[in-house]
Formats: C-alpha cells, structure tokens, sequence
C-alpha cells in the first residue's frame, strides 16, 4: 500500500511540473510572438505615418 501512494505522489508531482513547464514555455512563446508583433506593427504603420507627417510639416514651412 505505501508503495502504491509513493507511486501516486511521484505521479502527481511529475505530472505538477509537466503542466508548470508547459505553461512557462507557452507564456515566453506567446510574449515573443505578441512582442514581435507590436514592433513590426509600429515600423510598418506607425512610423511611416509619422515620417510622412513630418515631412508635410517640413514642406509646409517652406
């Protein structure tokens, strides 16, 4: 009987740290994806838009 619970503690402490490193690595997947997103989402739209809007400016004062 001792046997079988220490296997069963075994078990659930294993399938504890399974799902904890799981997590942890969809976390850091998810972070780089979204992180990776937002900056080309500002090089792409964002930052044209401002440089556009700055040359305007420019061409505006002359």
């Amino acid at each position: 009987m001792e046997h079988f619970l220490e296997l069963k503690r075994k078990l659930a402490l294993t399938l504890s740290l399974a799902i904890a490193v799981s997590l942890l690595v969809a976390f850091v997947v998810n972070y780089s994806v979204s992180k990776n997103s937002i900056i080309n989402g500002l090089v792409n739209k964002e930052l044209p838009l401002t440089a556009n809007a700055v040359v305007a400016d420019l061409n505006d004062e002359r």
